[in-house]
């Protein structure tokens, strides 16, 4: 090599190897720039869902490689606060909210663990089992039962809110018919109907999928539910992860088209959807009132997940209790999205 060419090529070397020394030094010692407080650190990720139905959103994919994922902004101190001032009531001892983002996941509990009677709102389990049978064995829907009358192993509850229609004795209803009614119109005849015609391990099974310890009417032993345990009815509905798409959507649209209007419906515009069920208590010894709603509202491009149990003595305070916390839920997500 000639010293003409050596003289060319070792200061483009030192100056490489300069450049390279002020690189690693800016890495070492220069600090990185912190994620926005905004972001949520938990979850650096973004849901990829189908799209496409009315009542369902499948989680098709968790993107990690979309990194700005902000969530609503925390409200979960305005509804503790809300709670407070509502349990200073004397007819209203206790108070349970569990909501949930779902597109993204974000959720918060208030009183989550505490316990209450299912009472009405077992009837989406059973409208579940009935599903996931009839995918199993298709034409289980299709089946008909002939009412013949109430049965006296039935349990003789009142319904405060009864149904705006009842079953005609001696006619005959097919199984999502009576599905239908116990979801839309809350009829305890066509629960107790559908109940008495399944297979109680058919029944525990779908209990045993979701780790839900719960009993059927008329048993010695109350049933308990959680408003955490029991709104993973709703998620799995809505994500059509447990029942196939169609029957998800089949399942929901019944809920959406529940004839109970107060409670948490009361508490969001009427245009705006919402699948939900109530369930309601009242029994003749010293036990509680309980009256509870839970359900998802179908705010344009952010649903949501609520659910609100309640104890108290009076029924009509405990549901207008759950108006005002679905009001002041809606009027948060409406907040953070000045679009819609």
């Amino acid at each position: 090599m000639s010293t003409e060419t050596k003289n060319k090529i070792y200061p483009r070397i030192i100056t490489g190897i300069i450049l390279l020394a002020v690189g690693v030094i800016i890495g070492r010692y220069i600090p990185q720039q912190s994620p926005s407080p905004d972001v949520n650190q938990k979850n650096l990720s973004a849901d990829v869902r189908a799209g496409g139905g009315k009542y369902t959103n499948p989680l098709l994919d968790c993107d990690q490689s979309q990194a700005v994922f902000v969530e609503l902004a925390p409200f979960k101190d305005k509804v503790n606060s809300q709670i407070s001032d509502l349990e200073k009531d004397q007819d209203i001892s206790n108070i349970s909210v569990y909501f949930r983002d779902m597109n993204n996941g974000p959720w918060f509990g208030i009183s989550s663990s505490a316990t209450f009677s299912p009472a009405s709102l077992l009837k989406v389990p059973l409208a579940i089992a009935y599903y996931k049978l009839n995918e199993q064995s298709p034409g289980v829907l299709a089946q008909t039962i002939t009412y013949t009358g109430p049965d006296s192993s039935w349990p003789n509850i009142t319904q405060t809110i009864p149904p705006k229609e009842l079953l005609t004795v001696g006619q005959a209803y097919s199984m999502d018919d009576l599905i239908k009614r116990m979801l839309s119109y809350s009829d305890n005849t066509a629960y107790y109907l559908l109940f008495s015609n399944i297979k109680q391990t058919d029944l525990q099974s779908v209990y045993n999928d979701f780790n839900l310890q719960l009993n059927g009417p008329g048993s010695a032993d109350d049933s308990t539910v959680t408003v955490r345990g029991y709104s993973s009815f709703f998620r799995i509905l809505f994500n059509a992860s447990y029942l196939n798409r169609s029957d998800s959507e089949k399942v929901l649209s019944y809920l959406a088209d529940s004839e109970f209007m107060d409670g948490l419906a009361a508490g969001v515009p009427s245009n705006v959807p919402i699948a939900h069920k109530f369930g309601e208590r009242e029994t003749t010894d010293k036990k509680p009132v309980e009256f509870h709603d839970c359900g998802i509202v179908y705010y344009p491009q952010h649903p949501y997940l609520l659910c609100v149990m309640t104890q108290g003595s009076d029924i009509v305070k405990q549901t207008n209790a759950i108006k005002q916390i679905s009001s002041t839920v809606y009027n948060q997500v409406n907040s953070q999205n000045p679009g819609n």
